[in-house]
Order: structure tokens, then sequence, then C-alpha cells
């Protein structure tokens, strides 16, 4: 009903975008015009493919008594580059008649286009307003990019997982009615499988949670898949995830759940679902140990360095408190490679010129690994291929000093103060 409802040409439309819309932002740019303020720029695409620029504003609110945050404008973009940002923005100055020399600092993204030392968008507004505050980018990317080196060190087995997943059950109902009646009866909540996006806000520690917690779910839905010659070599698991559900009445479960193998078995595919189905089984199954490892590895890594972006992204964080944070998640992130007396009784200045050398570093039987990939790990036999390969690649990320001390590290503490005052 709502899509054929058109409010183009209506007097209502007309009131709100050039009455009501106008007058407010009127009121904004007055106060603008006697204020400092700072702005947020941020580069998006919508729906329809166009891509927007928009620009949030934040100053101090006589009337209201506090710091406010209001949108002043959104613009399209043909080409996104730091030449046509910077054009944009000065015009949005021009047009608004707003006064460069009240512009305190601009929080961005880390990227070259915005953040470039040469000709990012950064440098070129400091033309303009060599009085900006240098607070850096956005928080949130630092721990992004860092999160996005540790993927990259194990192959990302699981990512080719989570999005096989997602796509699985997004395009098939019958698929996702079954498992949801497959988690009923297993007495697991069913949530749809959620979208990786190569570590954007963290989501490779979000799904990774999520799937390992509907993991015994997935292997016995997947189980079905399985060629009949291979069934019998993983009856054994099949029937300990059983076991460790703690279900009542099991033998009317099984037979429950065989109604529902009969109809994954019986569902047609397409070639490229035969394909996905095919590396899912692969990756549940045949690797389910590797896959475990991985997965609950990160849910353990990355959690300090969630917990932090969930309190940047809540709403009016306070500044000594994201100070904190950042220290604690800092700290909690060296703490599973690195000994903790080097760290103990330690500002953020002297942790951020920690010299991470090879003396400093905690054995390789000591290094973090959390309380669930040590419960996989000990179904390995001693020196297993497979194991060893994972140790050593933890081994590697524990030395990778860009990891450590550039990516993630404590940088921004002194940018902060500057923030405050």
């Amino acid at each position: 009903m709502l899509s054929q409802l058109s409010m183009d040409r209506t007097s209502g439309s007309y009131n709100l975008s050039h009455g009501v819309a106008k007058t407010f932002h009127n009121k904004l740019i007055e106060k603008l015009k006697n204020s400092y303020f700072s702005l947020n720029l941020d580069e998006s695409t919508s729906e329809n493919h166009k891509k927007f620029l928009s620009v949030l504003v934040s100053y101090y609110c006589e009337e209201e008594g506090h710091i406010v945050l209001e949108h002043l404008a959104s613009i399209n973009l043909i080409k996104v580059d730091a030449l046509s940002l910077y054009n944009e923005l000065v015009e949005i100055f021009t047009k608004f008649d707003l006064d460069w020399d009240k512009l305190c600092s601009i929080l961005m993204d880390s990227c070259a286009v915005m953040r470039g030392p040469k000709s990012g968008l950064e440098t070129r507004i400091r033309e303009r307003a060599p009085h900006l505050l240098d607070i850096d980018g956005d928080n949130c990317h630092h721990v992004h990019n860092g999160a996005r080196k540790i993927g990259v060190q194990f192959g990302k087995n699981v990512e080719t997982l989570f999005n096989d997943l997602h796509s699985h059950f997004l395009w098939s109902t019958d698929l996702r009615d079954w498992f949801n009646d497959l988690c009923d009866i297993l007495k697991i909540k069913f949530t749809m499988p959620e979208r990786f996006l190569d570590h954007r806000w963290l989501s490779c520690f979000d799904v990774a949670s999520s799937t390992m917690r509907l993991f015994p779910a997935y292997y016995i839905f997947f189980f079905a898949c399985l060629p009949d010659e291979d069934k019998f070599d993983y009856h054994d698991i099949l029937q300990g995830i059983y076991v460790d559900l703690k279900l009542e009445d099991l033998d009317h479960v099984k037979r429950k759940v065989k109604v529902i193998h009969k109809k994954i078995k019986d569902k047609k595919m397409t070639s490229a679902g035969d394909e996905r189905k095919r590396r899912i089984v692969k990756h549940l199954i045949y690797e389910s140990n590797k896959t475990q490892l991985i997965a609950y590895f990160y849910s353990a890594s990355l959690q300090p360095l969630k917990q932090y972006v969930c309190l940047f992204q809540s709403k009016d964080p306070l500044i000594h408190k994201l100070n904190e944070k950042q220290l604690e998640m800092f700290v909690k992130f060296l703490a599973c490679y690195i000994k903790t007396e080097y760290l103990q009784e330690k500002y953020a200045t002297g942790l951020k010129n920690l010299d991470i050398v090879d003396n400093i570093l905690l054995p390789k039987d000591q290094i973090f690994y959390g309380k669930h990939t040590e419960t996989v790990m000990a179904k390995y036999s001693k020196g297993d291929s497979e194991l060893e390969e994972f140790k050593i690649n933890v081994d590697m990320l524990r030395k990778c000093r860009q990891i450590l001390a550039k990516e993630i590290a404590f940088k921004q503490s002194s940018h902060l103060c500057n923030v405050c005052y």
C-alpha cells in the first residue's frame, strides 16, 4: 500500500520540505554563525547505488545547555575523491556563509581519500582552517583495520562459510523454514545467518559468535547433505551432538529430524546452490574442528575490541570513559600475547612506545586461545598437522608488530584530551 502511495507534488510533502524542514535548517545555520562547531563526514551508498556525502555538525546549544548533533547537509556525488569532497564542502560553507575560523575539528574515517597526508580531504581543508585540532580518524576504523589483519592470517576460511550460510538460507524459504523447525526441535533459538561484511564494524565477531551458537543445528541440518558412503564415518560425532544437547525423549527428536533430512535431500538446487552446499558441508563436517578452532578464536580474541566499539557507538559516550575503555581494550589485547609484567603500571604513553620484541612475548604454550578454542584443541592428537598449522598462524599473529603496535595501538590518547578542551 505504501509503495503505491506517492508523496510527490502534494501539499503535505511541500510543507514539510520547504516549510518545517527549511525553518529548522535556517535556525541551525544562525546558531552555527555564532558558535564554534565540529563536523562529522562520511560517504555512503544508497539502495539505488548512488553515492552520498553526509555532513553532521556538533555545537554547544545555549538553549538546551549541552552539545547537540544535527544534520547539516547530504550531497549526491558522482565521483568520490579528495578534490570532489573538498569542493563540495567549500560550497556548503559558501552557501550558508559559515566561518572557517569557527570550525574546531573534523571527524572522518581513516582511508586515504579522507586523511591522506599529501592530498587527502583533511590536508586540503587545513589550507582554509590551519587551526584544526588533529583528533585522528574514527577510532573504530583503527580497530576494524586490526581485525582485518587477524582474519587474513587464517586465510579467510570461516569467512567463506559465513557468506555461504547467509546466502543459502536467504534465497530459499523452504530451507529457512526447515532450519527453523529443526531449531525448535533441538531447543535452540532460531536466528537468520548474519551477513559477513569483511570485518566491517567487527561483523566477524558477531557472525562467529552467532554461527557457533547455532553450530549443533547447522551440523545436524547439513548432515543430510553428506553422501551415503560418508555418513557412517561421521555418525558418532552426530550422536555426540545429540547427547551434548541433553534433549528429552531423544528417539522422538531423531524421528522428527529424519523427516526434515528427507525434505532436504529431496530439495532440488541450482548448480550454484549445489556448489555452495558442498562448500558448507566441507567446512561444517569434513573440516569441523578446523572451523571451530578459528571461529572460537575470533570470538575470544576480538571480544575486547567489540566492547570498545559498542561504547564508542553508544548515544552520548563520555570522553573520559572512552579514554579509559580504549586503554583497557589495548591492555587486554596485548595481554593475549605479551607477558603481564611489561603491561603493569604503564600509562598510555608507555604502552604506545612499548617495543614489542621476542623476549617480552608469551611462550607458545601460554598464548591466549579462549576457553572454547582450547576445548576443541584437546580433541586433536598431539602433533596433528591441522592443529600445528593453527598454532603457527596464531604464533605469527602475536609477532606481527603492525597489528599489535600500529593498527590497534593506543595512538589517540593525547588527541582525546584535545577533544575535551
